[in-house]
């Protein structure tokens, strides 16, 4: 995913002066500014519901993290995004955050994930991460003094991880991980 946001970036450092070329048009809301950073922290709420099939296409058990695995529901992560006006009209914009829950839970079910089965009464740890970027090319249309209008296309890329660790199975020591 990263890989995907060097590219693009030095993509468009890469193009000539003359695609930005731009008519006198004055810019009143970003005409002092050339980059703004933003940080900041997304409080985000969940209920997430999902199912791993096995291997040969059997369906998975389909779990809600939050009841089944003892995930929280609520959540806050860092947040980050820088804009860049190159020139006149025409911006860039970057935003990242990443967001990872995990959980400690005795199964009170079976749970058939993937290739593997977590039998009732067994302790698992799972996790669920979610890594969220975007990059975006902006043309200003309108900028005024209390408000901006602008046309965008982009790109958003979304990589989803989880998985589960077996910590505790039934009948003896041992450990058992699934994790996609």
């Amino acid at each position: 995913m990263r890989n995907i946001f060097c590219l693009l970036l030095l993509t468009l450092c890469g193009l000539p002066p003359e695609v930005f070329a731009e008519d006198d048009v004055p810019m009143a809301k970003f005409a002092d500014r050339t980059f703004t950073a933003r940080v900041g922290a997304y409080s985000i709420g969940s209920l997430t519901k999902m199912r791993i099939d096995d291997s040969t296409g059997t369906l998975g058990t389909t779990i809600t993290l939050e009841d089944d695995l003892n995930m929280d529901s609520e959540s806050s992560t860092f947040y980050a995004g820088v804009d860049w006006r190159m020139v006149g009209r025409h911006y860039l914009e970057l935003e990242y955050f990443s967001f990872n829950r995990s959980g400690l839970a005795t199964l009170s079910s079976v749970i058939e994930f993937g290739d593997r089965e977590f039998e009732i009464g067994a302790t698992v740890d799972s996790f669920f991460d979610t890594e969220v970027a975007r990059v975006s090319y902006s043309y200003l249309l309108f900028d005024k003094p209390r408000w901006a209008l602008a046309l965008s296309a982009g790109i958003h890329v979304t990589d989803l991880a989880t998985g589960i660790n077996e910590v505790a199975p039934i009948g003896g020591p041992g450990e058992r991980d699934v994790a996609f």
